[in-house]
């Protein structure tokens, strides 16, 4: 994939986020949005992980697999966590506020969210920060048994997709 074709892919996902921008009143992602862009970029899970501001800590708000596959147990551990700013892929991203692109899981995601991950089958991740300039509201996570490599064009990319997300998110 190279990121032409990720910004293309990403603009059919932000197309499905505007339509549903009334629903975005608390600072959320609508799950089928979080869906579509998961699919349009080929990917098996998503998570909207959350800025809690008070508790300082990201939380999964909203959690999207493609059917079929044995997520239980990355389904159960991602609901139940609750990362800092150096806690996980996603606590690195909301702390550094730039994309993480990985093709392997088990080497850059956090225990036992890993292990689950790689046992659904999943290889890689993509974590993307939707911020503004002030303000990060949260962090996307994607993962899939497919994820190209990454390239310094695709995680400019996903910077973009993300300050794009969160232009809705306000």
């Amino acid at each position: 994939m190279d990121a032409e074709l990720f910004s293309v892919l990403s603009k059919v996902a932000l197309d499905e986020a505007r339509l549903q921008h009334a629903r975005m009143v608390l600072r959320e992602i609508p799950s089928g949005a979080l869906q579509r862009l998961a699919a349009a970029l080929d990917c098996d899970w998503a998570t909207y992980w959350k800025v809690d501001p008070v508790a300082m800590t990201l939380r999964a708000a909203v959690v999207w697999s493609k059917p079929g596959l044995q997520t239980a147990s990355l389904q159960s551990n991602t609901v139940a966590r609750r990362l800092s700013l150096s806690e996980g892929t996603a606590g690195h991203v909301w702390r550094s506020r730039h994309s993480i692109w990985t093709t392997d899981l088990v080497r850059d995601m956090c225990l036992p969210r890993s292990l689950d991950a790689r046992a659904a089958g999943m290889q890689g991740g993509i974590w993307i920060p939707v911020q503004t300039d002030a303000e990060v509201f949260g962090v996307v996570e994607m993962l899939g048994t497919k994820i190209p490599p990454p390239s310094l064009s695709l995680l400019a990319a996903a910077d973009r997709l993300g300050l794009e997300l969160a232009t809705l998110l306000v």
